[in-house]
């Protein structure tokens, strides 16, 4: 059995193959919203009806194995944006939602902006690639390149001579 934490609520989810299977009925309980409600909502709405299941779980603090209304997690978060409510605890969840789905495509856009930079960089590197004062100046960073690498070695090797003599002498 496992859970995750929610509003100070333990929630119970399940793994079934690669699939998270989430409770409904503690969801509703930590949002503060009415759980037959949204059970029957769920069942009138045919998209939700058809990806709803029952598993078995036994929950924190209980003893008894029972019978969870659950929602696979892709279809879940798609649920929780569908409640109507006027709970404080859910609208605080829904603008917490609103936050990470707009980080996540903030993100997504800029890994689109990164791939399109490296993919120019590299088309510029093979045009240059031909040409013997590109091939020059790629020589001279690999020459910045280890110089800084010996001087960081050398660096490391005055700190420790430094460390080790003041070891010797007991200070």
């Amino acid at each position: 059995m496992k859970y995750l934490e929610f509003k100070c609520k333990k929630i119970v989810y399940l793994t079934v193959g690669e699939t998270y299977w989430i409770a409904v009925k503690p969801i509703c309980e930590a949002l503060n919203v009415d759980y037959e409600n949204q059970r029957k909502r769920i069942n009138d709405d045919e998209y939700f009806r058809q990806k709803v299941k029952k598993h078995s779980a036994i929950a924190p603090g209980d003893d008894q194995l029972r019978k969870y209304v659950c929602l696979p997690e892709e279809i879940f978060y798609i649920w929780i944006f569908s409640i109507r409510s006027e709970s404080k605890a859910f609208k605080e969840c829904k603008i917490e939602c609103y936050h990470v789905l707009f980080n996540y495509f903030l993100r997504r856009k800029i890994i689109r902006e990164k791939a399109d930079a490296v993919k120019r960089r590299n088309e510029l590197v093979s045009l240059l690639s031909q040409n013997p004062d590109y091939i020059e100046l790629c020589s001279i960073h690999g020459i910045e390149v280890n110089i800084g690498k010996k001087l960081k070695e050398a660096e490391r090797g005055e700190i420790q001579e430094e460390l080790n003599l003041f070891n010797h002498i007991g200070i």
